[in-house]
């Protein structure tokens, strides 16, 4: 028996207590009390039938909370051993689902361990019911809250054994579960099992989470190569040289970006990293003299601690994080979108111009929210604007901390809520709101998911019916809509990018795809086989939806900047040069570190007649459109209306345009919504401050006698002069009347007459 026991907690009496009269045992009835589990438990069965989806053929079995009903389980259900090929049994903790996307699994991962075919009918059965009886019975120990469950997958080539946890950051209760793991199996102690993380399981096989295939990221991806051929086939554009090009997909991950970085590094023989073998890289393949990438603020900010190293120069076409714009740190990083900087300066100016004063201010826990929420804060300060609420928020919340910030919105009095987060990390707060009807707000959303579709959906526009979100400027692309619709896989054999594009958009399998051999494991549902004849034209798909690039377009300039920099190589003049003494760089020898000077000094028209240059940040000018989310009265869906923009250029500085009566708020009205912490105060009033509460809230107080206050909202009451006072309604002084008494009236008669009596006593008593 393995040292892994089950707990009982036992509730016997210690003596049984006999009727002497009859001689019949009686036995109290805690006796047949059933021994509870510390955990409830739900036992998961899944048959492979290519003909359905994956999660329609998972079933849950039942579920079991003491030690009676797991035996009886046990003993009534087929052994592992005798499960047919694709099958699994998975047992979780009651309320668990067995499938990454599952909140407590998302960002977990597992301990696995693998059997051989030979090993099916000696040693499965015997593994899996240890490792159940570790589960349930809390064999992790302290640790064991850290585990959501099991699963045992019996396939033709071999079987596995997995223990599930909840946090692959939690390194030390990863590694003691694991040790635990194997002392239950009585595994030998040299011998390594591993530990899989589920975000990089997730992106080798079919699951839910991969499904959602990045369409937009493709046609950036298109717009790269679209760029880079148009450039080759140029005559007037460096002419007679050839751009190559790498791809790499980053997966949204830091850990891929740097094994994408050491690569460019290895290329150009960097010796002292000795990373050839590493790279297995050859001197066939020339040198890297620029990165377009990444996408992501935090994967650029890892790829850019690296190339930067070597002067590499890299330019990002959607990192806008102002953390970025650190040249003494990142000294070869180069965008094409603006910094989060002009955009959170842009969100103030926006609440200013409203004329709101309390708002609740909203982030992703990033390197693009954190960041770029504080750049707005300090704004808000500068312009006496207060903020009620502050919150960071993430995709990977648990339910209840988007329970508890949905809670203090809605107790919230300030009716702005500014969001500077992705589309991913807003979703699941916009959800709760949506369940809660929570309406009357006024979102005001940053360019990552102003425009995102995972937030944008018709049955949210009741809550999000209003938003003013920021959107970069749209470019224009000639020939790149013919480009993208004569997509195809028989015209790119050697692009892996392309055939799996085509297998999601159409739902099938191209021969000897990769992605075919992996779905026979049965974590995909059934596809058939493409047959080549598929259009492109006749789906919608985000790909195709190029009415406004922008994204795109920050792609296609970033490859048009390095090529134009490459011209001013090959064109320079002698003695008119950038480097020692006016020379000018071998464009048959150049070096990264002389395209990034090139760069810096770069000058050009884009494709639409527009002066392209990067500022001291090595940065371009920042250019937003502002939308406003509205219903179509045809379909319903979200339309997207421009109703302003917001630029920055060097001598004009900063310009803010905004048409209101294009504006429909949240309810579709066009009132402006009011997000004020307090009623203004009427001329005659003042502010006074309420103890505890920030200077947006006060109370007004009416002026004094004597006082008065003309504006409304005024801080202080000014006293009327001397000669003057206030009048009814404190907004105003007059004059004071001077009244002089006449003897003949009858009060200075009577006045007189006790004058005298008054002499005349005094002088009787002298």
């Amino acid at each position: 028996m393995a040292a892994c026991a089950v707990h009982l907690i036992d509730k016997r009496p210690r003596k049984l207590i006999e009727k002497k009269e009859t001689h019949v045992v009686i036995v109290r009835k805690e006796l047949h009390a059933k021994h509870p589990l510390q955990n409830r438990w739900a036992l998961w069965f899944y048959k492979n039938d290519k003909s359905k989806m994956w999660q329609d053929n998972l079933r849950l079995i039942t579920k079991f909370d003491t030690v009676e009903d797991f035996w009886g389980l046990y003993h009534n259900i087929q052994k592992a051993s005798k499960l047919s090929s694709g099958c699994d049994y998975s047992v979780f903790k009651d309320g668990i689902a067995p499938m990454w996307e599952d909140r407590s699994n998302k960002c977990g991962g597992r301990w696995l361990i693998t059997l051989s075919k030979q090993q099916r009918h000696s040693e499965l059965d015997r593994f899996w019911l240890e490792t159940l009886l570790c589960l349930i019975g809390e064999g992790f120990g302290p640790y064991s809250r850290d585990v959501c469950g099991a699963v045992i997958n019996v396939r033709a080539k071999g079987d596995k054994i997995a223990i599930w946890t909840t946090n692959t950051e939690n390194a030390e209760a990863v590694t003691c579960i694991g040790r635990k793991y194997k002392e239950s199996l009585g595994l030998p102690v040299k011998l390594v099992i591993g530990y899989q993380a589920h975000a990089d399981t997730a992106t080798k096989s079919n699951s839910i989470t991969k499904n959602k295939y990045n369409f937009r990221g493709f046609r950036w991806l298109q717009a790269m190569i679209f760029a880079i051929e148009e450039i080759n086939n140029s005559s007037t554009l460096l002419p007679n040289i050839t751009l190559g090009y790498r791809i790499f997909d980053t997966c949204n991950t830091v850990s891929k970006a740097l094994e994408a970085s050491l690569s460019f590094v290895a290329q150009n023989k960097i010796d002292s990293l000795n990373l050839d073998g590493f790279c297995n890289c050859t001197g066939n393949i020339p040198s890297t003299i620029a990165v377009v990438g990444a996408c992501g603020s935090a994967v650029s900010t890892a790829v850019a601690d690296l190339v930067s190293l070597f002067y590499i120069p890299q330019i990002s076409y959607a990192s806008s994080s102002r953390l970025l714009s650190n040249k003494n740190q990142y000294k070869s990083f180069m965008r094409t979108i603006p910094t989060d900087e002009h955009q959170a300066i842009a969100m103030a100016a926006i609440i200013d111009y409203f004329q709101w004063n309390w708002v609740i201010a909203i982030a992703s826990d990033d390197e693009y929210g954190r960041p770029g929420i504080e750049k707005f804060e300090n704004e808000m300060f500068e312009r006496d604007i207060c903020i009620d609420l502050n919150v960071l928020i993430s995709q990977y919340l648990e339910e209840a901390e988007i329970i508890h910030i949905a809670d203090q919105i809605q107790n919230s009095t300030a009716k702005v809520i500014v969001v500077f987060a992705s589309g991913p990390d807003v979703e699941p707060l916009v959800k709760e709101m949506v369940r809660r009807n929570i309406t009357n707000r006024v979102w005001l959303a940053s360019e990552a998911w102003a425009l995102s579709s995972l937030v944008a959906k018709p049955e949210y526009l009741d809550v999000m019916g209003g938003t003013i979100g920021f959107a970069l400027q749209a470019g224009q692309i000639p020939g790149f809509k013919e480009f993208l619709q004569h997509v195809h896989p028989k015209k790119s054999l050697h692009n892996e990018f392309v055939r799996e594009f085509w297998e999601e958009t159409f739902n099938c399998y191209l021969v000897d795809s990769v992605r075919k051999e992996d779905s026979e494991n049965g974590s995909a549902g059934f596809r058939p086989l493409c047959t080549g004849d598929e259009d492109i034209t006749s789906v919608e798909t985000p790909y195709l939806d190029y009415t406004d690039l922008r994204i795109s377009y920050n792609v296609y300039v970033a490859v048009y900047a390095i090529a134009e920099a490459l011209q001013d190589i090959l064109t320079c003049t002698p003695g008119r040069g950038l480097f020692a003494n006016g020379s000018c760089a071998d464009i048959r020898k150049v070096e990264a570190w002389q395209v990034l000077k090139q760069l810096r000094h770069l000058k050009f028209q884009n494709s639409m007649g527009e002066s392209v240059h990067f500022d001291e940040s090595s940065e371009l000018s920042a250019n937003y459109t502002i939308m406003n989310w509205h219903r179509s009265p045809v379909d319903s869906s979200v339309v997207f209306r421009e109703v302003g923009y917001y630029s920055v250029s060097g001598r004009k500085g900063a310009k803010l345009s905004i048409d209101k009566s294009k504006i429909l708020w949240n309810g579709f009205l066009t009132e402006v919504p009011f997000s004020n912490c307090s009623e203004e105060c009427e001329p005659g009033t003042r502010k006074g401050i309420i103890e505890g509460k920030p200077t947006c809230c006060f109370e007004c107080t009416e002026c004094s006698d004597g006082e008065y206050s003309v504006y409304k909202d005024a801080s202080v009451c000014t006293k009327c002069p001397n000669n003057s006072w206030s009048n009814g309604n404190h907004t105003s002084c007059f004059l004071k009347e001077i009244e002089y008494l006449a003897w003949l009236e009858p009060f200075g008669i009577a006045l007189a007459l006790l004058a005298v009596l008054g002499v005349l006593l005094t002088s009787f008593v002298m």
